[in-house]
């Protein structure tokens, strides 16, 4: 039985990336892993209700990953995004495959998509 799954994007800038995270959706910060011979954190784990979210220091490939989180009330998240200021790659949108959804981008250019199933009773 498959359980959970921890999607990971590829950051430039672990502390811009947990800035943004912790201050523009809301997550909050699990998990970092320490190297005292480094000033960077490598790797973290950020967390906002059920979702789990990896964010890995990968200079060349930091803006290339992306993940889609299903959301009880995708105008609620809309609408905290908007106030966030964050850069919006789709607007809301009541899309052809049944999910009311939109995406946005984090600093390094990652894609994040949130989405709720229409109702078609």
């Amino acid at each position: 039985m498959l359980n959970h799954v921890s999607p990971t994007l590829h950051v430039r800038d672990m502390r811009r990336s947990l800035s943004f995270f912790e201050g523009s959706l809301g997550f909050r910060c699990t998990f970092k892993v320490h190297d005292d011979l480094h000033p960077e954190i490598p790797y973290a784990i950020i967390k906002r209700d059920h979702v789990e979210i990896h964010l890995q220091l990968r200079e060349g490939a930091a803006g290339s990953s992306s993940c889609y989180i299903t959301v009880d009330d995708a105008d609620f998240v809309w609408q905290e995004v908007q106030k966030a200021g964050v850069r919006v790659l789709r607007p809301i949108e009541n899309s052809s495959y049944g999910m009311r959804d939109f995406n946005v981008a984090d600093p390094d250019g990652n894609s994040l998509g949130f989405g709720q199933p229409i109702d078609r009773g």
